[in-house]
């Protein structure tokens, strides 16, 4: 069973990133709050991103994999969330609201996008 090593309000703070040989280290307010430790065998596949979104019923919408995510016919997002593994440690980092994504490109299947941030 998993732990929680780092849980913080972000709110009015400010989260940064840095990356080195002993791994990703997390960063909050120019303190180091934790480490990931990086395997010479990670692949490098990033984050992925999810929305919560709700109905007009208080339903939760999936809307599936694939799918636009600046459909107008999807709820607006309550909140995003940015996910990633990296050697068995899981990294959560939640968002209110709507994280901006624009297309970037086409895998090398024709039904899986990539998408950057649109800021």
């Amino acid at each position: 069973m998993g732990q929680t090593n780092v849980r913080e309000n972000l709110e009015e703070r400010k989260l940064d990133f840095e990356k080195n040989d002993s791994g990703l280290h997390i960063i909050i307010d120019s303190n180091e709050v934790f480490c990931f430790p990086t395997a010479k065998s990670t692949t490098e596949k990033g984050f992925t991103l999810a929305y919560e979104r709700f109905n007009e019923n208080g339903v939760m919408v999936f809307p599936g994999s694939g799918a636009d995510p600046n459909d107008r016919n999807l709820p607006e997002p309550t909140r995003s969330f940015l996910r990633n593994i990296i050697d068995g440690n899981l990294i959560e980092i939640y968002f209110k609201g709507k994280i901006p994504l624009k297309f970037h490109s086409w895998m090398d299947e024709s039904y899986f996008k990539y998408w950057t941030l649109d800021l």
